[in-house]
């Protein structure tokens, strides 16, 4: 009612208003567009109005109602300053027409009430009359585009004054309607609409809140037109609270106040919205039938209509999956493996203004199924144990596969392998040492396989399985070489290289890191090859070794050559060898030789070769040499090596023999002498020593017949001397004739068994130029008895014993005698055999018809037979008496005692009581049968006086000289004979076309230095008879020896035996007859100490040997070599063994020692056997070098004690001492004189003159000269000796003597074994080996112990005095000084060498 009635004032207000009013000024346009967007704008109150804000008509003018230049319109304005925008809209939503005219227009033509105009950017809503009447007055709506071009609405509420003062406030609609805007449950927060109707004003603002609490909402305002023409607002919140919602609604009225009584207030709206319950206990599980199968499961919220679930997968949006009713949601689709789900749950109620509860979410990861427990045990370098438990996640799957991919560390390239349907545990075998691999555990599931755990495992290293490989060697020079190689295949390391170890030659050098592969060798010796191989080793153990590679250093210049010795002497040459150098640093391409006489200083002789030895001819006898020999490779010469060496005067004539042949004539022979070339000899001879002669014989000749001698050939003397170009050599000592005598053998044949035959033959041999009376004698003893004899010129004599009894036993002796019948000398030789068995009388049976016709006249009863047998070979007969016991008519017996092949008469005789009737003769001879073997004319082999074996001469390299006699026994007609070569099967065949007392035969085509075995066979009518065999060696063109092998050498517990043992060789072997050479070598630390080489000669067939009484305070050194003859038959010696040291030998500061041969370690030589024309055991001439040799051991001793005791100073004087042989003062010291008054000892030369008339002294003489240099030497010592002044000994040489053991003589020898004579000729010869070296080391072998006193020498006043601080004299047979100044003490002693007769 009151809104009508303001209406109708306000109508009638208009009518009654003039149209034209005042006229005034039109004002213009306002400037004030905005800067964006758009907007009111009241120019009345210059102000902006809000949105839906309230004006009356006073407010709205079309002129400038206050003077302010702009027209009071209501402007509605837009930052888009276009003309011509805009439109204006009455409330009923029609156009607000527009016109062009002045806004302050009075035209009829202007529309009324209100009109429109556009300006740029702005469009005026002018009112030209009252806006009371219908459809004027209400909401106008503007319609223009902003600066982008899009149309704003803005709405105005427009009243009459009256209306407007009367409006009490806009009404707002109640309740509110709501509306749930949100598109999904899960909003969060929701988003709802309040919705309401507002009148009676425009809404200008709105304001909600809910339980008295504003709130934020989005205001929606929308006109209504129609015939109330109201506001829908519609209020949007994003909020899920429960609770009272009311909105307020307010306007430019209500902020006016009360105008005219009438107040205007808010309107007011209001709405109940509920928010349903969250559900709890949401719960994702995972369903065993798929593996992305998932169940959602949560509490009941009472009141809820239903349930809405959704899932979000990472940042997506969530998406509803379905709505339930029950509490549980099975998913089996849509979700897949591998990702993360994000699972919601919200309740809703189905009625008015309820909000969907706050959700409830829970998160699934459904991750592929997982094994969170694979391990690897027990891992070895090849295998490992794996383990797992199912997964924990999900179900099992339906089976397990392991797949591994594995390599090798040192290598990328992997290997992938699979084992399906395995279990835990599992054990994975085959992986390569060293090796990593990568395990995936896949279990099979329907959906498909997926990996549910990996690990990885590295397997244990082992030792390396292979060599390095390509090992090179660079850099190399003389004396180094760099050696690299390439790693150790990947396939072969089995763990990281740590290192290497190079072996080569002489050690191993470990090279740490594996990646260091380069090495060099050092300090390496020239042209040597150098093995290398290369083993590579891990922290486990040592790999296998590379192939050895193998380097040679670069050659250098050598070193000095070794062991320069002469090993053959003679007057001009002289035979150097030498052993090439030890360390020869390359090929030894020559040997330079230089040499020149000592003394001399012209420039040198100069050759090379490229042998190890030279023969230096064109020398001067008797002059001394020094040699000296060098080796170049091709880098260069070595060093000079020195020796010197003399050569020797021409040696006398050796083994002249001289044989008398009659009264006037000699058979002379000698020994070629090992020298050449030969010019002649030279034959002197005497009578007396007044008449001597001499002749000149061939230099091809080895023996001669002298005739013409005057007197008896027995009576003269010889002597040989030897001439080589212009100098003659030494005579040979006198020799007087001597009949040698025969060689007598005896052979028996035959049994000695009772009744058998049995026969002795007597060989006898002489020389073959002699024609000698011989007479052979057969005696017996036991009983002594005198045996038929042979007559002049017979040798063989045959005793035949026929039957053997008891009374033949005995010693049967064959005596031959020869002599010359032209002068009166003779020889004799005897043999010796014995027939010791007890034999039973023989039995005898011949056969011979009996007469037993009486009327043949037997003249009696015969009563025996006397039967004669007669050996016509062996002029032996025998007697048989058969007595008659019986009226056989026939008459056997058996004769024994007959050779085969032997011619025989036999003769028997009947007799009566009265005598022997007629004899009746046969003859015939025995069977033969196969010879005995023959007789080989063989030649001892003996090497250093050891006897080695039997042979026969070689002539040449390709030729040896067989000599035979005939059997003892032929047995029959020797036909001829068989040698057989048996090295190679090959025979000769030697007939007989007269019987020779000797045969020969020269064997050639004979390989070089071969050993031979030759079998001899004599051949008679009934063939080959027995053999003989001998052995031989053809001549070697070059012998070359090497060392016995295998020798060694052990040490006695005490010390003081060392046994040498060597392997053993067969002539053949070594190539040549052979001993055995041991030398045991000492040495000492000591100054003026040396050891003196021990050595001993053993037969070939002698492996071991013991040097006894060694000196256990020394150390020894042990070699071995062989002895042999070279080609020239001379000795040589070969190469000795590598010394070797007998175990726990030690070095001792002592020098002498006391070696004694073992006589059960050593087989000895046998005694020589002689042959068919030499009797050694009664040679004159070997008793005279026999007898000559002790004259040197004797003398050469005498000479070392007189040279050690007089001769030798003290070590450290102030003075000279001068020795003399006169009778002057000898003698000098500070002035001082002492006078030796004893005669001077002999020289020598006079001494040697001695040794060398000695071979030609009879025993008698012999002793007579000892004695007289016994005299001598006497005398010479009996001479007081000088007292010398002595300096003091620094501290160090004091100390070093004061450690050495005290040097004095033995006095008792009982501990030294004495020579045989039958072997001192070969001892003396094995003496003077090696420059007499024998004798010194025999010195040097007398102990150095004895309990004789020394206590004056040894006293310290006169220890300075000693010339040696070790060696003193004994108190009982030192020198007494007769002029003395303050002491008699000199260190001498007397030495008596008295010889014993």
């Amino acid at each position: 009612m009151e809104m009508l009635l303001a209406f109708l004032l306000v109508f009638l207000s208009a009518l009654l208003a003039p149209e034209g009013g005042v006229q005034a000024m039109e004002g213009s346009a306002p400037t004030n567009l905005p800067i964006n967007g758009v907007q009111l704008f009241l120019a009345l109150e210059n102000r902006t109005l809000p949105d839906y804000s309230a004006v009356k008509g006073g407010q709205l003018f079309n002129n400038d109602r206050n003077s302010d230049g702009v027209n009071d319109a209501l402007w509605c304005q837009s930052a888009n300053n276009m003309t011509n925008i805009g439109v204006w809209y009455y409330p009923n939503g029609t156009e607000v027409l527009s016109f062009s005219g002045p806004l302050n227009t009075s035209s009829s033509d202007a529309p009324n009430p209100v009109f429109s105009k556009r300006f740029s950017g702005q469009i005026a809503l002018v009112r030209r009359r009252g806006i009371g009447g219908p459809n004027v007055q209400g909401l106008y709506k503007c319609i223009i585009p902003d600066e982008s071009g899009t149309n704003q609405t803005l709405v105005v509420g427009a009243y009459a004054n009256m209306v407007y003062n009367n409006n009490d406030g806009p009404d707002a609609s109640s309740p509110m309607q709501f509306s749930l805007l949100s598109t999904s449950r899960l909003d969060t927060p929701p988003v709802f609409s309040l919705s309401f109707n507002v009148s009676d004003g425009p809404p200008t603002t709105v304001s909600c809140s809910v339980n008295g609490n504003g709130i934020s909402t989005k205001l929606s305002r929308v006109i209504l037109n129609g015939p109330g023409s109201y506001t829908r607002v519609t209020v949007t919140v994003r909020l899920r609270k429960a609770g009272n919602y009311q909105c307020t609604v307010s306007n430019d009225r209500v902020t006016d106040g009360t105008i005219s009584n009438v107040t205007a207030i808010n309107g007011t709206t209001s709405l109940n919205v509920s928010v349903s319950d969250t559900p709890t206990g949401l719960t994702a599980t995972r369903l065993s039938t798929g593996l992305a199968h998932v169940r959602l499961s949560w509490s009941t919220v009472s009141e809820a209509t239903g349930y809405e679930v959704f899932y979000q997968l990472s940042n997506n949006d969530p998406i509803s999956m379905n709505t339930t009713t029950t509490t549980s949601f099975d998913i089996t689709t849509i979700l897949m493996l591998g990702n993360t789900y994000t699972f919601y749950v919200v309740s809703y109620i189905d009625t008015y203004a309820f909000l969907p509860s706050r959700n409830s979410s829970t998160i699934v990861s459904l991750n592929n199924p997982e094994v969170t427990d694979l391990i690897a045990t027990n891992i070895t370098s090849t295998s490992f144990n794996l383990s797992w438990s199912p997964p924990a996640n999900i179900f099992p799957p339906n089976n397990f596969n392991i797949q591994f991919e594995c390599h090798r560390l040192c290598e990328l390239s992997s290997s992938i392998a699979t084992q399906a349907s395995v279990s835990s545990p599992y054990v994975v075998n085959d992986i390569a040492p060293y090796s990593n691999c990568a395990i995936d555990l896949i279990g099979l599931y329907d959906e498909g396989n997926y990996t549910l755990a990996n690990t990885s495992v590295q397997t244990l290293s082992t030792v390396p399985s292979k060599p390095v490989s390509t090992v090179t060697f660079a850099s190399v020079s003389s004396i180094s070489i760099s050696v690299s190689w390439d790693e150790v295949p990947c396939d072969g390391q089995n763990g990281f290289i740590t290192g290497y170890y190079l072996t080569y030659n002489s050690g191993i050098v470990n090279i740490t890191g594996g990646d260091n592969r380069t090495y060099i060798f050092r300090d390496l010796l020239p042209y040597t090859n150098y093995t290398v191989s290369i083993m590579p080793y891990n922290v486990v153990g040592m790999g296998p070794p590379s192939d050895n590679a193998t380097q040679q250093t670069l050659e250098s210049t050598p070193s000095s050559i070794n062991g320069l010795m002469m090993n053959d002497f003679s007057p001009y040459s002289l035979l150097i060898v030498w052993n090439p150098p030890t360390m020869p640093n390359g090929i030894i391409t020559v040997y330079e030789i230089r040499y020149r006489e000592s003394i001399s200083t012209d420039p040198h002789n100069i050759t090379n070769t490229t042998s190890t030895q030279y023969n230096i001819v064109g020398l001067t006898p008797n002059t001394s040499y020094t040699i000296e020999v060098r080796a170049f490779t091709s880098i260069g010469p070595g060093e000079w090596t020195e020796a010197t060496a003399k050569t020797p005067l021409i040696s006398s004539v050796q083994g002249l023999m001289v044989i008398p042949l009659n009264a006037s004539s000699v058979y002379v022979s000698w020994m070629t002498p090992n020298i050449s070339p030969i010019s002649y000899y030279t034959l002197y001879y005497n009578e007396s020593t007044d008449n001597v002669f001499s002749v000149n014989l061939s230099n091809t000749s080895t023996h001669g017949v002298i005739t013409g001698l005057t007197g008896s050939s027995t009576e003269h003397e010889f002597r040989i001397s030897v001439t080589i170009g212009d100098f003659e050599g030494q005579l040979s000592g006198l020799v007087q004739p001597v009949l040698l005598p025969p060689n007598v053998t005896i052979v028996a044949n035959g049994t000695q068994s009772v009744g058998e035959s049995y026969n002795m033959t007597c060989i006898v041999s002489v020389l073959d130029l002699l024609i000698p009376s011989t007479e052979i004698q057969w005696s017996k003893t036991l009983p002594n008895d005198t045996l038929p004899s042979l007559s002049n010129g017979e040798t063989t004599s045959i005793h035949y014993i026929k039957s053997l009894n008891t009374s033949d036993a005995g010693q049967y002796t064959c005596t031959a005698t020869i002599s010359l019948t032209d002068i009166e000398i003779e020889a004799q030789s005897i043999d010796s055999h014995t027939i010791t068995l007890e034999i039973p009388p023989p039995t005898v049976s011949i056969s011979f018809s009996r007469e037993t016709d009486l009327t043949r006249n037997p003249n009696g009863v015969i009563i025996q037979y006397n039967l004669t047998v007669t050996n016509l070979d062996t002029a032996s007969t025998t007697v048989y008496i058969i007595n008659v016991t019986d009226s056989n008519e026939i008459i056997e017996s058996l004769i024994i005692g007959f050779s085969p092949y032997q011619n025989y008469t036999a003769s028997v005789s009947a007799s009566t009581i009265i005598g022997a009737g007629p004899v009746a003769t046969t003859a015939g001879r025995t069977l033969p049968d196969v010879s005995s073997p023959v007789l080989l004319v063989t030649i001892p082999v003996i090497i250093s006086g050891v006897y080695i074996t039997e042979s026969v001469p070689s002539i040449s390299d390709t030729a040896v000289n067989l000599t035979w006699r005939p059997p003892l026994y032929p047995n029959g007609r020797i036909t001829g004979y068989n040698i057989t070569n048996d090295n190679n099967g090959r025979s000769y065949w030697i007939p007989i076309a007269s019987v020779e007392s000797v045969y020969s035969r020269i064997v050639t085509e004979l390989n070089i230095g071969v050993l031979y075995n030759f079998t001899i066979r004599a051949f008679n009518e009934l063939g080959g008879g027995e053999s003989a065999s001998v052995s031989a060696f053809s001549k070697p063109d070059t012998l070359l020896l090497s060392p016995p092998e295998r020798v060694e050498a052990t040490l006695s517990h005490d010390k003081t035996t060392i046994t040498i043992s060597w392997d053993s060789k067969t002539f053949d072997e070594v190539g040549a007859f052979f001993a055995y050479k041991v030398t045991a070598t000492t040495t000492s630390t000591r100054k003026r100490q040396s050891g003196s080489p021990i050595e001993m000669i053993v037969p070939y067939n002698t492996t071991s040997v013991s040097f006894t009484g060694v000196n256990p305070n020394l150390m020894y050194q042990i070699t071995a070599s062989y002895i042999t003859y070279s080609q020239n038959g001379s000795e040589m010696t070969g190469p000795p063994s590598n010394p070797v040291t007998p175990v726990n030998a030690v070095s001792s500061s002592t020098s002498s020692m006391q070696t004694v041969l073992s006589t059960t370690s050593v087989t000895s030589s046998p005694t020589l056997t002689p042959t068919l024309f030499e009797d050694t055991k009664n040679s004159p001439y070997i008793i005279g070098a026999a007898i000559g040799g002790l004259l040197v051991i004797f003398i050469i001793l005498i000479i070392i004690v007189l040279l050690g005791t007089v001769i030798h100073r003290r070590r450290h004087t102030t003075g000279k001492m001068t020795l003399s042989t006169t009778n002057d003062p000898i003698i000098t010291s500070n002035n001082e004189a002492f006078e030796l008054t004893a005669p001077a000892p002999p020289r020598y030369d006079e001494l040697t003159d001695v040794v060398g008339r000695s071979e030609h002294l009879t025993d008698e003489e012999m002793i007579g000269v000892l004695l007289e240099t016994e005299v001598s030497i006497r005398q010479a010592l009996n001479a007081q000796p000088a007292q010398l002044n002595d300096d003091t000994l620094d501290e160090d040489e004091e100390q070093e003597i004061a450690e050495e053991p005290v040097y004095v003589n033995i006095g008792d020898h009982n501990e030294f074994k004495p020579i045989h004579v039958s072997v001192f000729h070969s001892h003396v010869l094995e003496m003077h080996s090696n420059s007499d070296q024998e004798f010194d080391n025999e010195f040097k072998s007398i102990p150095m112990t004895s309990g004789a006193p020394y206590t004056v020498g040894s006293s310290e006043a006169n220890i300075p005095k000693n010339r040696f601080l070790n060696i003193f004299p004994y108190d009982a047979t030192r020198v007494v000084l007769t002029t003395k100044r303050d002491s008699d003490y000199i260190n001498a002693c007397f030495v008596d060498v008295s010889i014993p007769l």
